[in-house]
């Protein structure tokens, strides 16, 4: 807790926050993923969750960061990818892709559950692929 002069606040620890998520999520028929690493500044704005997917929403005074999840149904799933100025990136041992396109950043990749995208207005490559390194599953089957 933080008192001010107009209010009290409310700082959430790693734990907290770990918990909320998993709590939001755990009726969830899939594994859920959450980054470790965030940069400064950002904190959760948003969590939906539909019937095969979890959207993060997180949030600076200007600036977010999406993280989308879907689980991958076997060999039968199919992914269009903007294939136009995408490079191609290593996420721990799995394969990504990483392209910018008006302004907004976006890394997309795959392990051997779930599909994810991360968009960002303003991170670096650099700071999308820490990101998306730095998850674990908060959230099992």
């Amino acid at each position: 807790f933080q008192t001010h002069q107009t209010h009290t606040g409310i700082q959430l620890t790693e734990q907290v926050r770990e918990e909320l998520i998993e709590d939001k999520t755990s009726s969830m028929d899939m594994q859920v993923y959450f980054p470790k690493y965030v940069p400064e500044g950002y904190s959760i704005s948003d969590i939906k969750i539909f019937p095969n997917s979890v959207v993060f929403k997180l949030a600076n005074k200007t600036n977010y960061i999406s993280i989308i999840q879907h689980p991958l149904n076997g060999h039968n799933d199919k992914f269009a990818l903007d294939s136009e100025d995408t490079e191609e990136v290593n996420i721990n041992e799995y394969a990504g892709f990483y392209k910018i396109k008006d302004s907004i950043r976006t890394l997309h990749f795959f392990d051997n559950n779930n599909s994810y995208r991360i968009r960002s207005n303003d991170l670096s490559k650099k700071e999308i692929i820490r990101i998306a390194e730095s998850f674990e599953m908060i959230v099992g089957l």
